[in-house]
């Protein structure tokens, strides 16, 4: 009879474990997957200037980034919510640097709060939505004069909750990287005809010749840490409100992030590049401020953790095994 209960309690502690990792693996989310899938080609009735209007929570990565002290209630950046834990939910937001300077001054990170689920700038409250503070950002030496090193990891106050309105990107694999010619999708809240976009704008982008950059910005323009982005022939770019948020791209049908916003010339002008953040560059460095994503072949590059310094990954470097420079971080 003690024997028949052992094996009886035995059976059911193995049911509930069995029906635990089924319950949890029912509610995963897997990254750079939408519910609610968008064309990457736009409709007659839905076009506007530099691009057009995204299908509602499209993309659930995407967050817009508000500066509390402007009460005009308009999106200072873009940003793209990343899984470094492998949680179901996540404290960590990738945008540019620069969205947090006010001239030569960099804003106390209390100044921003993070809003996830957004469509409609408008509609703050619906279901959908979820908003956290900024509690700090990371940032490395950023040369304003330049725009190099234009990256930040933004952690939130509170965790933003995996939903099917609120999911991560997936990361690129370290030293990924496309061939020109690339499709993509860039996306945010920026200026349409000089006015701030009150619903989320994408349009899709082909990766150009890094020349064309080089041409326009000279050395500003660093191949090793940038991506150059060009519509031919076109007047469609992104504009201001668009910084910092996300260049991505479908990989075995899921979206991987590898681009930022950084900079371009005037928003309407013909055939103006713009300049993106290349997130594969700072993999490591992500890694280092988020203390978990950890690549298989991290010990090829000879990183060190416990090392301050965070170290620029030379994608362009055949073997991939070379720093092209160290910058330090600082925390704000």
């Amino acid at each position: 009879m003690k024997n028949k209960l052992l094996v009886s309690c035995f059976l059911l502690t193995l049911v509930l474990r069995l029906n635990a990792k089924r319950g949890r693996r029912e509610k995963s989310f897997p990254c750079g997957v939408s519910e609610f899938p968008q064309s990457l080609r736009p409709r007659r009735q839905n076009r506007v200037l530099n691009g057009w209007e995204t299908r509602p929570n499209a993309f659930p990565w995407i967050v817009a980034v508000f500066y509390k002290p402007n009460m005009e209630f308009k999106v200072a950046c873009g940003g793209s919510l990343i899984d470094l834990q492998k949680k179901n939910y996540s404290s960590t937001v990738l945008t540019a640097t620069h969205c947090f300077l006010t001239g030569k001054r960099y804003d106390k990170a209390t100044d921003y709060y993070v809003v996830g689920g957004l469509h409609d700038i408008k509609e703050q409250n619906n279901e959908a939505v979820q908003r956290s503070n900024v509690a700090k950002y990371l940032r490395l030496d950023f040369d304003n004069s330049v725009l190099q090193n234009d990256i930040s990891v933004v952690i939130l106050e509170q965790p933003l909750l995996f939903t099917q309105y609120v999911r991560p990107i997936c990361l690129p694999k370290p030293c990924g990287t496309f061939v020109p010619g690339s499709d993509c999708v860039t996306a945010g809240w920026g200026l349409v005809d000089g006015i701030p976009a009150t619903t989320l704008q994408m349009m899709d982008v082909k990766i150009s010749n890094p020349n064309k950059c080089k041409k326009d910005y000279g050395d500003n323009f660093n191949h090793h840490q940038q991506i150059c982005v060009n519509i031919p022939r076109s007047k469609r770019n992104v504009c201001r409100g668009d910084s910092g948020g996300p260049l991505f791209c479908k990989e075995n049908a899921v979206y991987v992030l590898y681009g930022l916003v950084s900079y371009g010339s005037s928003c309407d002008e013909m055939d103006a590049a713009s300049v993106y953040t290349r997130v594969p560059a700072f993999l490591h460095w992500i890694d280092q401020m988020g203390g978990i994503y950890n690549p298989k072949n991290v010990t090829e590059f000879q990183f060190k953790k416990s090392e301050a310094e965070a170290a620029i990954i030379n994608t362009m470097d055949p073997k991939c095994n070379k720093y092209n420079s160290k910058q330090r971080f600082f925390p704000r």
